[in-house]
C-alpha cells in the first residue's frame, strides 16, 4: 500500500502501458513501471491514470513495457499503438531529402524499402494519393510484407487507398492486417479500420451558400467596370489587376470624419436642448432663492 506521500520520493508521470500482463486491475489499483535515470530522482510511470483519492495500490507492469519508451527506443504512441519514429513520427519530416531512387549496389532492400516510403509521403503530402498508394506497396513489397516494419507500410497504403476513394480496397487490406505477427500493426490496423469504417458524411446543395457575384464591381486596369455576364466567381478571379473596389474612408476622429458625419437627429438634438434650459432654471432659481433668504 503506498499512498500519495509518493510525489516526495519519487517524480511521478502518467502514460498508456503498452504491454501489460494484468488483464483485470481491482479498484485503486494502478500499474506502473520504473524508470531509473543516470541523474536525479527515478520516475514511476503510472499507466493507468489514478484517481486523486488516497491510497493506491502499485502493480509493476511486465519488463516488456520497458522497451516501448518512446525516449529511449524512438516509439511514438499512434492510433492505440506504439509505432516507429522514423514511419510514424517527427522523422517523418525528413522523409523528401530522402525520396532518392538508390541505385547504389551496395544499398540494401530495407534501404531501397524506405527510399520508397520516403517518396509515397511526398506524394501523400501534395494529395497524389494513387502514386502515394503505389510507393508505399513497393516499399511493402521491398521490406518484407510479414515484418514489424511492412505491417507499418501498408497502414499507410490503406490510408492512401481510402484517401484515394478506393475504401473497400482500404478496408480489406486493414482486414488483412488483423492477422499480421506484430502486435503494434494488429492494434493500429483495428483501429484504423473502425476511423475508416465511420459513416460518410453526405452533403448535398443546400449544405452550401452561394453568394450571386454577378454585380460585384470590380477594377481593371485601374478603371472600375462591373462584371457583365452571370454565374459564379472564385477568388482567382479577382487576382492580380482584379480587385474589389473599396472606397477609402477617413481616419476616424479626424477633421474629415467630423465633416463627413451625419448630424444628431432632429428630435435627440432638441431634447438636449430642453435640457440645458430646465437645468439653467433650475440653477437660476436656487440662487434667487438662496440671496433672498440670505
Amino acid at each position: 500500500m503506498v499512498d500519495h506521500n509518493i510525489h516526495s520520493l519519487w517524480m511521478v508521470g502518467w502514460k498508456p502501458c503498452a504491454y501489460t500482463t494484468i488483464t483485470w486491475l481491482p479498484p485503486g489499483k494502478v500499474a506502473f513501471s520504473l524508470k531509473t535515470p543516470v541523474q536525479g530522482k527515478p520516475t514511476v510511470i503510472l499507466h493507468h491514470q489514478p484517481r486523486k483519492s488516497s491510497p493506491i495500490n502499485l502493480y509493476n507492469c511486465s519488463n516488456q513495457s520497458t522497451s516501448f519508451d518512446n525516449s529511449e527506443t524512438n516509439k511514438v504512441y499512434r492510433f492505440g499503438a506504439w509505432l516507429d519514429e522514423h514511419i510514424a513520427g517527427d522523422a517523418l519530416l525528413q522523409c523528401e531529402r530522402n525520396c532518392h531512387i538508390p541505385t547504389d549496389s551496395t544499398v540494401t532492400r530495407q534501404q531501397q524499402a524506405y527510399s520508397f516510403f520516403c517518396c509515397g509521403v511526398k506524394e501523400f503530402d501534395v494529395g497524389c494519393y494513387d502514386a502515394a498508394a503505389n510507393w508505399f506497396h513497393k516499399a511493402t513489397v521491398y521490406g518484407d510484407p510479414s515484418s514489424r516494419t511492412g505491417g507499418q507500410y501498408q497502414l499507410w497504403t490503406a490510408q492512401a487507398l481510402h484517401a484515394a476513394g478506393k475504401r473497400d480496397t482500404a478496408k480489406n487490406a486493414l482486414q488483412k492486417l488483423k492477422y499480421h505477427k506484430d502486435r503494434d500493426v494488429r492494434k493500429a490496423s483495428q483501429q484504423l479500420l473502425y476511423i475508416l469504417g465511420a459513416p460518410q458524411l453526405k452533403l448535398d446543395a443546400s449544405h452550401f451558400i452561394y453568394i450571386a457575384t454577378a454585380k460585384v464591381p470590380v477594377t481593371k486596369n485601374r478603371e472600375k467596370k462591373v462584371a457583365t455576364h452571370p454565374g459564379t466567381y472564385n477568388c482567382v478571379d479577382f487576382v492580380k489587376d482584379n480587385y474589389a473596389f473599396v472606397q477609402k474612408t477617413p481616419e476616424k476622429y479626424s477633421l474629415e470624419w467630423f465633416v463627413q458625419k451625419e448630424p444628431p437627429p432632429h428630435s435627440v438634438s432638441r431634447m438636449n436642448t430642453n435640457l440645458v434650459l430646465t437645468l439653467a432654471t433650475t440653477i437660476i432659481v436656487s440662487m434667487l432663492v438662496f440671496f433672498y433668504h440670505s
